[in-house]
């Protein structure tokens, strides 16, 4: 869902510049250069993160769930605090319930993880957040449960 979001915003902004500096004609020339370095700042600031998001990937290993999402949250769940994963398709724009924390920034989940603690995942500017229960978005979601279910019941 993130490459239709940063096609949209690319769309307006590309369109959006022409007219304002139409619009601004008349306008002091730094405020011009302004909003064209706000214009450029803003397509290079959501193509890069565009990039961040394609190189999203959860691993599994026989320890550890290895949660990351470059620039959004990162963090290792390990196996054994892992109780159950679930599929879940919770209805789009529905609040998280409490204790969970959801890691998908614009899609919307697919899998629940309960965990028998709570594990602490790190965000963006050092923020750290733990949840007994993590909501995510995962390409897969059947693959990665059976897999999950395989080492739990091991």
């Amino acid at each position: 869902m993130f490459g239709a979001f940063a096609l949209g915003i690319a769309v307006v902004t590309l369109f959006e510049a022409p007219v304002l500096h139409l619009l601004l004609h008349r306008a002091p020339w730094w405020t011009r250069a302004l909003l064209a370095a706000v214009n450029i700042a803003t397509l290079v600031w959501i193509l890069r993160a565009r990039r961040r998001m394609r190189a999203a990937a959860h691993t599994l290993d026989n320890d550890a769930l290895i949660i990351s999402i470059p620039g959004k949250w990162h963090g290792t769940i390990p196996v054994a605090l892992i109780t159950s994963i679930r599929r879940i398709s919770p209805p789009p724009g529905s609040s998280r319930p409490r204790h969970t924390l959801r890691i998908t920034p614009l899609d919307t989940p697919n899998v629940e993880l309960s965990l028998r603690a709570p594990a602490t995942l790190h965000g963006t500017f050092g923020i750290a957040r733990s949840a007994s229960r993590i909501q995510l978005f995962v390409d897969d979601p059947d693959a990665l449960i059976s897999a999950i279910n395989t080492l739990v019941v091991r």
